[in-house]
């Protein structure tokens, strides 16, 4: 079978995408409850081999499965839409890929070795071997041999899996981890205990349907999630202070129950709707919950020193607009009177070029967000990572559990955290660039380049003040 078009070469592409496991196991799982499985077993095993299996419907088109682009929908299909998930998981383990299906009495076999076929100028394999069975099994298996990736951390990875999947182990469906002797049932994600008047509405923004539910997480509970938790379908889609129209959600927690109209981004991790809707979305919940964050704001700021958030939050939201003033400077802009071709003379480069591009002002991430209402906030993880951030919600989270992050928060040393903000930030939009328009992280291609250019302005900036005041 040909379960290709474009050169196999590309197949190396996305061997070298930057996924974590938490990802493309979640790819392969929506797979699995999208055929209707009630259970999903994830299993280490051997040196270098992965298997996943599940007790679903099957398919009857494994070339479809395999097909770059290709994807294989069921009536049960709820998430999937643009066929990554399966190929996006195999690519990026790279090794081999046994395929073992039963699907309306017929066990059908395939395999795919991508590094091999990445070599190779033909996309052909070959075709599945089909077995009639009438002994009423069914369901998928997916063996993963010579797998290129070093394995996770089995109770972080059931932590992650928990959360993402927290509406399907609700509903009393299973997930499995194994790896030896060691063996675990994820835990499906639950709200914290709250304080007070909780909120529990249903409402619709342009006719698709919403259920939220939020609070204040009580005072001896620890927010591991906070913000709201956007659900669709079985998983979720997105943590984020979405709704939250500038006030801390470091004390709220909430749940986001987005109907089946609504519709996803290409990995199941975003909203894909407009941004007028995302913008009356957040209209919504705000209304419904701004006594809770008003509420929670006062609780967080007997909880945690909130003077030291917002002097880095001052910082942060000085640098930026500085560093873009700067990048907007020295872009070259076309006098209104010039013609559209030939040589033209640019106002305030001194230099010259063809077909100057229009360069629309302007500092806003992708609808409502504005560097004005970017602020910083701790968090507390034990992923190990330094930090993270939220642009719809227009927030920079950086772990308080971190060392290095924890010695400067004793210290109160403001520029060292407002540093990391910076680099997290530039991190996110350069991941995210075709969303964003904050120009001075945008004309760059890595973090590296962005964030020298950023601190460096910043600096001279600094130095002009204290030469004025000398």
């Amino acid at each position: 079978m040909n379960i290709g078009q474009i050169p196999p070469s590309h197949l190396r592409a996305i061997n070298a995408k930057n996924l974590q496991w938490k990802v493309v196991l979640g790819e392969a799982c929506d797979n699995s409850f999208d055929s209707g499985a009630n259970w999903v077993r994830v299993a280490f095993t051997g040196t270098k081999q992965l298997e996943i299996s599940d007790d679903g419907g099957g398919c009857d088109n494994i070339e479809a499965m395999l097909t770059i682009g290709k994807h294989y929908r069921q009536a049960s299909t709820k998430l999937g839409r643009f066929g990554v998930g399966l190929k996006d998981l195999a690519c990026w383990l790279w090794g081999e890929l046994v395929i073992q299906t039963i699907h309306g009495g017929v066990l059908r076999i395939a395999a795919v070795d991508w590094e091999r076929l990445a070599k190779s100028d033909s996309w052909n394999v070959p075709d599945p071997v089909e077995h009639p069975i009438n002994d009423g099994r069914r369901g998928t298996r997916l063996i993963f041999r010579k797998a290129m990736r070093n394995r996770p951390e089995l109770d972080i990875l059931a932590a992650e899996l928990g959360y993402l999947f927290a509406p399907a182990l609700w509903s009393g469906k299973q997930i499995a981890i194994e790896c030896g002797r060691k063996k675990i049932t994820v835990a499906g994600w639950k709200l914290p205990e709250f304080e007070g008047e909780i909120v529990r509405e249903s409402f619709s923004v342009d006719g698709k349907r919403v259920e939220l539910t939020a609070g204040v997480v009580a005072s001896d509970n620890t927010n591991q999630r906070k913000g709201f938790t956007f659900i669709h379908e079985h998983r979720v889609i997105l943590n984020s202070a979405l709704g939250s129209k500038g006030h801390s959600v470091g004390r709220v927690c909430g749940l986001v129950v987005l109907g089946s109209e609504w519709k996803l981004g290409t990995n199941k991790d975003a909203i894909s709707e407009g941004d007028d809707e995302m913008s009356r979305l957040e209209d919504e919940i705000f209304a419904r919950v701004g006594d809770v964050l008003r509420r929670a704001e006062s609780q967080a700021n007997l909880l945690r020193n909130s003077a030291f958030e917002g002097a880095v939050t001052t910082a942060l939201r000085g640098l930026l607009p500085a560093a873009v003033e700067a990048s907007e400077n020295r872009k070259a802009r076309r006098k209104p009177a010039e013609s559209q071709s030939g040589a033209v003379d640019p106002v305030g480069s001194g230099v010259k070029h063809r077909k100057a591009r229009r360069e629309q002002p302007g500092s806003t991430f992708r609808g409502s967000t504005n560097l004005a209402a970017i602020r910083f906030e701790w968090e507390s993880t034990n992923d190990g990572a330094i930090g993270r951030a939220d642009l719809p919600g227009n927030v920079v989270y950086l772990n308080e559990r971190h060392p290095r992050l924890e010695h400067h928060r004793k210290m109160e040393n403001v520029d060292a955290i407002t540093d990391m903000c910076c680099m997290i930030l530039s991190d996110a939009v350069i991941k995210n660039r075709e969303a964003c328009k904050l120009h001075i992280v945008r004309d760059f291609s890595d973090i590296t380049s962005a964030l020298s250019e950023v601190l460096r302005r910043q600096q001279e900036t600094d130095d002009a003040q204290v030469g004025v005041s000398a």
